[in-house]
C-alpha cells in the first residue's frame, strides 16, 4: 500500500505564481525535530517521493515561463519564509539536490546576495550533480503513425515515450527483477500525468548551466551534508556524486554496511529510494538529521 498524497495548499509568490506544496506529519511540529523538505528532479511530482513519505511522517514530520535554478531556488525560500519555519533539514534529489545547493549559496550570491531566514541543519545531496551531466541520458525517440485530425497521443503510446526515460531512472537491473513488475506499472502510470514536456525540456536548460564546484566550499560548515549516489545510476553517473565530494570540504559519503544509517552496498540507480528495504532509507535519513555518525569521506 503506497501513499495517495492530498490537502495541497498554495502560496502567492512576489511575482505572481503560485507556489504548490503540501505538510505531512505537521502534527509532529515542535517537537524538537526540524522539518524535512523535500524537493523533486526533472519531471518529478508529489507523488514520486510515496515510498519515502509515509515512514518519514511517522517520525517526525505553475509560475511564469522562466525557468532557472536561482529562481527555483527563490521560490523555495519564498515557500520556506512564508511557513515561518526557522530550522529545516532538506532532501534535494536530482535538480532538487541542484536547487537546494543553490538555496545555500543564495547568502553569496554576486548580485543579489539573499540571507536565509532560517538555519538549515542537515542537507541530503541525492542522486545529483554541481556541474553539467557529462554525457545525459537521452530518451530514444519514439515515432507513432499520425493521430486523426484532433486527437492526441493515446495512453499507451504517452507510455512508450516515458518507458525509457523511467528504465534509465529505476535502472535495468531493478526493472529486470518480477517482484518489481507491480510498483514499475505504477510509476509508469504516474509518468504520463502532470509532467509538461515544454517544462521539462526549460528544466533541462536551466541545468546545462548550473557550475558549483569553485562555491561549495563557502556553504557554512555547520550545515552537514550527506551524499547518496549509487553506482547504477544511469541518469546521473556515480562520478557526479565524487565531485561533491570532492567540492564540498564538509561533505560525507553514505557509508556501507548492516547499521542503522547505512546502506547494504552502492548498487542502486537513480530513484534510490526504490532500492532495499524503505526501512534502511528512513535509517539513513533519521540517523543523519539526528546526528548519528553514519558517513564518512571518499
Amino acid at each position: 500500500m503506497y501513499l495517495s498524497l492530498s490537502d495541497t495548499f498554495y502560496v502567492t509568490l512576489s511575482d505572481g505564481g503560485k507556489l504548490a506544496y503540501e505538510i505531512h506529519g505537521s502534527d509532529h511540529l515542535g517537537n524538537g525535530k526540524q522539518p524535512i523538505i523535500l524537493i523533486g528532479g526533472v519531471s518529478n511530482v508529489k507523488i514520486d517521493w510515496d515510498r519515502l513519505i509515509p515512514g518519514l511522517t511517522l517520525k517526525r514530520t505553475e509560475k511564469n515561463d522562466k525557468i532557472t535554478l536561482e529562481l527555483m531556488a527563490r521560490d523555495l525560500l519564498a515557500l520556506l519564509t512564508y511557513l515561518g519555519w526557522k530550522e529545516v533539514d532538506i532532501i534535494g534529489f536530482s535538480m532538487g539536490g541542484v536547487v537546494a545547493q543553490q538555496l545555500l549559496l543564495l547568502p553569496f550570491h554576486a548580485e543579489d546576495p539573499t540571507p536565509l531566514p532560517f538555519r538549515v541543519h542537515h542537507v541530503l545531496l541525492t542522486g545529483t550533480f554541481c556541474s553539467p551531466i557529462k554525457n545525459p541520458f537521452q530518451p530514444p525517440i519514439v515515432k507513432f503513425e499520425a493521430a486523426a485530425p484532433g486527437q492526441g497521443l493515446s495512453v499507451e503510446q504517452r507510455k512508450e515515450m516515458a518507458r525509457p526515460m523511467l528504465d534509465a531512472s529505476l535502472g535495468a537491473r531493478w526493472v529486470a527483477k518480477p517482484e518489481n513488475k507491480e510498483r514499475y506499472d505504477a510509476w509508469l502510470d504516474r509518468m504520463i500525468i502532470g509532467r509538461p514536456l515544454r517544462t521539462i525540456m526549460k528544466q533541462r536548460a536551466a541545468l546545462a548551466t548550473i557550475n558549483y564546484t569553485d562555491q561549495l566550499g563557502l556553504i557554512d560548515p555547520s550545515i552537514k551534508i550527506l551524499v547518496i549516489h549509487g553506482i547504477d545510476d544511469e541518469v546521473v553517473p556515480f562520478s557526479h556524486g565524487e565531485e561533491i565530494l570532492r567540492s564540498s570540504p564538509h561533505a560525507c559519503m553514505v557509508t556501507i554496511g548492516s547499521g542503522r544509517g547505512q546502506v547494504p552496498s552502492y548498487a542502486f540507480g537513480h530513484i534510490w529510494y526504490e532500492y532495499f528495504a524503505v526501512d534502511v532509507w528512513i535509517g539513513v535519513i533519521e540517523s543523519f538529521v539526528d546526528d548519528e555518525a553514519t558517513s564518512a569521506r571518499l
